[in-house]
């Protein structure tokens, strides 16, 4: 017969997959009924997720391949973003979203948007523990300078929050190191305080302030709202740089939750899961399929960071990404390769 485990897991897909048709459905209507997009674009990549729980495919396959793209787009991102620099510096090509005239000015590879560029990084960081020697060294030395190029604070804080967070689920890490690590990001705030003195900062953090005033006020949306506003039934569209602003504004409160209840439980289940197989973690680490569920995992923990003070429902393929990697953390957690592990 079917075990409890088994049969909990397909009972927790069904929910996962007749929420987002709810999800998809109401966005729709209130499309329709406001005449703005916004719904529309928060929510229109869910079908991804419900597509990939319900398909019937060779999922060792399919996870191979991911993880193949995931390495040759890891490659391929970390040194555009070396070329834009250089077209920058050698010919004056200002990227999008870049600060003209000031030393401030922000890389975003192919995608050409450092905001969006920084959360896609969360999902490359895990690939470097395919490599060795060399190509590991210059794999995470890339890392480091794309993401510092990106000038994203919000997109820089979350990808990092992100990797200690996963690190410390999936690692052995002694409690001595994980004191010292802890310890390391307080001084090194500490220090970037003190930095931030030097004129060189002054000036990037001068040029933006704009967008720091507005970041900073992302809630006043939320202060003249009455009951109605509360439970979605006067959806204004995009309003405020929060992805929870605007999605508790535009679907209400009871849509609100759900949603974020069932990524919550998502990420907690893969989560548990991880920290489960921490005594494996020496003879797994090289798996692709484990190191792809390292990498879902980081970039859905980052964008649930993340949202909090910028609108990534709307930020393309940040709003893409997310419902395909939840739907991989479904899947993944079911994964012979692990169970095969414990023998």
């Amino acid at each position: 017969g079917v075990s409890v485990a088994v049969r909990q897991d397909r009972k927790n897909d069904s929910i996962y997959v007749v929420l987002s048709m709810l999800f998809c459905l109401y966005a729709m209507s209130v499309t329709v009924l406001s005449w703005d997009a916004y719904a529309f674009e928060a929510v229109c990549f869910f079908p991804v997720f419900i597509f990939i729980l319900i398909g019937r495919y060779d999922r060792e396959k399919l996870f191979n391949k991911i993880f193949n793209i995931l390495k040759i787009s890891a490659w391929i991102f970390l040194f555009y973003d070396l070329i834009q620099y250089l077209l920058f510096y050698f010919f004056n090509r200002l990227p999008a979203l870049a600060y003209a005239g000031s030393v401030s000015v922000r890389f975003g590879s192919l995608q050409d948007d450092p905001n969006g560029y920084a959360f896609l990084l969360a999902a490359l960081y895990f690939v470097g523990m395919f490599y060795y020697g060399y190509k590991k060294t210059i794999f995470y030395l890339l890392y480091a300078i794309n993401l510092l190029l990106t000038i994203s604070f919000t997109g820089m804080a979350s990808v990092m929050l992100s990797i200690v967070a996963v690190m410390t689920l999936s690692m052995p890490v002694s409690f001595t190191k994980l004191v010292t690590a802890w310890f390391s990001l307080v001084f090194g705030v500490i220090a970037i305080m003190l930095l931030s003195q030097l004129p060189i900062l002054q000036n990037i953090l001068s040029t933006k302030q704009g967008s720091i005033d507005q970041h900073a006020n992302l809630f006043s949306a939320l202060s003249n709202i009455g009951i109605p506003d509360v439970f979605g039934l006067n959806p204004p569209g995009w309003i405020a740089e929060s992805a929870y602003v605007n999605i508790l504004l535009n679907f209400g409160i009871i849509v609100t939750l759900a949603m974020y209840g069932m990524v919550i439980t998502i990420i907690y289940r893969f989560s548990q899961f991880l920290k489960s197989y921490k005594k494996h973690f020496r003879y797994i680490k090289n798996d692709p399929t484990y190191i792809l569920g390292l990498c879902a995992l980081t970039f859905c923990v980052s964008v649930f960071i993340g949202g909090i003070n910028l609108p990534l429902e709307v930020v393309f393929p940040v709003n893409a990404l997310f419902p395909f990697f939840l739907a991989l953390l479904c899947l993944i957690s079911k994964h012979n390769y692990f169970l095969q592990s414990e023998r």
